[in-house]
């Protein structure tokens, strides 16, 4: 079906569709003797005409270490924007968080047992986490003289 198509294609289908395109050689115009297409052409050997050029090959570990190195280099001068780090939670407010998440669970009829042992477990995790003893400079806050 597409070999018939193709055989069925005029050379001046192909003219007016680059001219449409906008590809002109130094304004001339263009016709079908000056494109040197083969009538012959068929559409497997037109399908097939760049077979034979190599569009993949091997790189060296040095090229794949340089394409790397560029590729960060570049990233980097992309992302100019600071990195933003997390706020870190302490597990007070992750065991507030929870228990807010709870009382949903509770307020929302036929809720599945599973969800409330999940949140048992979460609770567990959070207060197994190794606590932080905290400097006496937090309790206090610094003055300023205006």
């Amino acid at each position: 079906m597409c070999e018939k198509a193709w055989r069925n294609v005029q050379p001046n289908t192909i003219i007016n569709c680059f001219k449409k395109a906008g590809f002109y050689f130094n304004e001339e115009q263009c016709d079908a003797d000056k494109l040197n297409i083969d009538q012959q052409t068929t559409f497997q050997s037109y399908a097939t005409i760049d077979e034979n050029v190599e569009v993949t090959g091997l790189l060296t570990d040095n090229e794949i270490m340089g394409i790397n190195i560029s590729n960060s280099d570049s990233e980097n001068d992309e992302n100019d924007e600071p990195e933003r780090t997390l706020d870190m939670i302490t597990a007070n407010q992750a065991i507030s968080s929870l228990h807010t998440v709870r009382q949903f669970i509770e307020s929302v009829a036929g809720v599945d047992i599973s969800l409330f042992e999940a949140i048992g477990k979460l609770e567990d995790f959070v207060n197994k986490q190794p606590k932080t003893q905290k400097l006496i400079t937090n309790y206090f806050s610094t003055v300023s003289n205006k």
